[in-house]
């Protein structure tokens, strides 16, 4: 009855020219490799999108230029209410200090923050008390925050589908109670 098991299908353009989502503006940022000077045991993983090991990560996590970056990333343009996909735990606290230290208004959640912590942190933000809310994947899926502009991806995602959920924070068009366009700022 229904080809491929396909009932309905929308273009992606079609939504957007409807306003149901909103316009994605890709923002890739090209990031240094100081981070993998003489770590050439990990280019093919990093060439192949795999996964990165945990040692890998942590570095990435606390780059001070990478870091830095990111800040001064958020500070040359007007992104608005944004969420932060952080590597680690660690690395969220990193960039909420980081944010703060810089003048902005951010907080984290974290998976060992107390369920009323978490709670806390995301009323704030639906409230509008604060622009910047970093989480390591607590906010990928099962989320909807309409207003927010800018997603910035921090972190390296070989995963299609964990990219489009977190991407999917920020693309909530007029029609859904979001914005017109949206600001998916990547760290390459």
């Amino acid at each position: 009855v229904f080809p491929d098991d396909i009932i309905y299908s929308a273009d992606l353009f079609d939504l957007v020219k409807q306003c149901v989502i909103a316009l994605p503006i890709f923002i890739p940022i090209e990031t240094e490799k100081l981070f993998i000077k003489n770590e050439d045991r990990y280019s093919h993983l990093i060439e192949n999108d795999d996964d990165l090991p945990i040692e890998l990560k942590r570095k990435l996590a606390y780059h001070r230029h990478l870091n830095q970056q990111i800040i001064q990333s958020y500070s040359s343009v007007e992104y608005g209410k944004t969420i932060v996909f952080a590597i680690d735990q660690d690395h969220a606290v990193e960039l909420t200090n980081l944010f703060n230290n810089a003048g902005y208004k951010a907080k984290y959640v974290i998976s060992n923050s107390t369920e009323s912590q978490i709670k806390e942190v995301i009323d704030d933000f639906k409230a509008n008390r604060f622009d910047i809310l970093v989480n390591v994947n607590i906010l990928t899926e099962g989320v909807n925050y309409p207003d927010v502009k800018s997603i910035f991806l921090t972190r390296p995602t070989s995963s299609k589908i964990l990219f489009n959920q977190m991407m999917g924070r920020a693309l909530r068009g007029v029609k859904a109670g979001g914005t017109e366009e949206a600001n998916i700022v990547c760290f390459i």
